[in-house]
């Protein structure tokens, strides 16, 4: 703590200097973010942002490599929503312009339109193009023959909304 000092334009008058502390708070953006089970084996991945495409869908990716561009070869999520999403959307396997694809560690990929494939996407909150969307998801998808399957679990995604 700073003693008084003197002041020369008033004798007998004290000056303390305090030395004022401000605390700033952070405020940090939500992190992007997939994290959902694989037949029970927790998987947490990094996403690019929602980007609307031609084709009148949003797409969001969500990857487990962290290389500068990302192995989408393997490990990866992809989901896909109508251009029109809102909060409170819930899309399946029948909706149109929906859809929920894996691709596992060897590469082997699964869909939600394949086999006995059915899926569930449900919005949480979607703010628009420059804030953020949220939502949950699972399902059980199948190889492209049908043959093979998994089971997504518990979920969850946050992505910025680009465009």
């Amino acid at each position: 703590m700073t003693q008084p000092t003197e002041s020369p334009q008033n004798p007998g008058r004290f000056i303390i200097s305090v030395v004022p502390l401000i605390i700033f708070g952070c405020s940090s953006d939500p992190t992007d973010y997939v994290s959902f089970n694989v037949n029970g084996v927790t998987q947490n991945y990094v996403t690019d942002s929602f980007n609307y495409f031609i084709t009148d869908k949003y797409v969001i990716d969500g990857y487990q490599s962290r290389a500068n561009p990302p192995d989408m070869s393997k490990n990866v999520l992809t989901l896909v929503v109508p251009r029109d999403v809102q909060t409170g959307s819930v899309y399946y396997e029948t909706s149109i312009g929906a859809s929920l694809e894996y691709i596992d560690n060897a590469g082997v990929k699964y869909y939600g339109s394949k086999g006995n494939a059915v899926f569930q996407i449900s919005i949480v909150n979607w703010y628009g193009p420059g804030k953020y969307g949220t939502g949950l998801f699972g399902g059980t998808l199948y190889t492209a023959d049908g043959t093979a399957s998994v089971q997504i679990t518990q979920g969850s995604f946050m992505g910025w909304i680009y465009n």
